[in-house]
């Protein structure tokens, strides 16, 4: 027997038991439950005595395995919970990683490591071939914003469309 989250658990017939009460359960109704099939006819005083007690056995049994099925139920809402918990957690901490990354790739970019007076030059020399790029060399990064507004000739040119 191997010890599992909700009791012991036994194999037997191909049936999966939670715990030693569950199988001993199994035996006893299948015990009682065969014999009804082989009850003679017409039924007799002594037999109806015997079909009515192992119905009574019958659904004693029935509602301890539905106690048992609530429990076992229960339990496993339980560790599913857990593990939902567990998931979003580390899918939490995957994108903190992922963005980490990001940001990271970003800082060691060469571009990043140009001069300013490079990237004004660059600027201009696109700026001559599209007089309206100054808004989309601002919408790069925050660092070509700051150099694209404080380059007043980039803004000479620009276009606005009025809807």
């Amino acid at each position: 027997m191997t010890r599992g989250a909700v009791g012991d658990i036994g194999l037997s017939n191909s049936c999966i038991f939670l715990d030693r009460d569950s199988a001993r359960l199994h035996r006893l109704v299948s015990s009682t439950i065969m014999p009804l099939l082989q009850l003679p006819e017409p039924p007799t005083v002594s037999t109806l005595a015997d079909a009515r007690r192992s119905l009574e056995s019958a659904r004693t049994s029935v509602e301890e395995l539905n106690v048992k099925i609530e429990v076992a139920e229960a339990a496993l809402a339980q560790i599913v919970a857990d593990s939902k918990c567990a998931i979003n957690e580390l899918l939490r901490e995957r994108a903190a990683l992922e963005d980490r990354v990001f940001r990271t790739m970003a800082y060691l970019s060469p571009i990043r490591r140009l001069p300013n007076e490079l990237l004004r030059e660059i600027f201009m020399c696109n700026f001559d071939d599209y007089p309206c790029c100054a808004w989309v060399l601002a919408a790069v990064c925050s660092m070509w914003r700051r150099l694209a507004l404080g380059m007043p000739k980039l803004w000479s040119k620009v276009s606005v469309l009025l809807a």
